[in-house]
């Protein structure tokens, strides 16, 4: 009985951990992004609430002053 050695060469081509880790890349910028957006977001609405107290006193106000302008004296 014979004694036959083979040779096998495989040769594979890895795109699932490239295209992986790129997609992770961009999911961490998309991540970041959004963060930011949500702290931008939270900045706006707090200066939203403050704009608008300070629109709701001066309301007040020129209402108090007309009340006096007009003579009614009523507040």
């Amino acid at each position: 009985m014979g004694v036959r050695r083979e040779k096998v060469i495989l040769e594979l081509e890895d795109r699932f951990t490239t295209e992986m880790a790129h997609a992770a890349a961009t999911t961490a910028a998309l991540r970041r992004e959004v963060e930011k957006l949500e702290k931008q977001r939270a900045r706006d609405g707090r200066m939203t609430e403050q704009n608008a107290t300070s629109y709701r006193r001066l309301n007040d106000e020129l209402r108090q002053q007309r009340a006096v302008i007009s003579g009614l004296g009523v507040v």
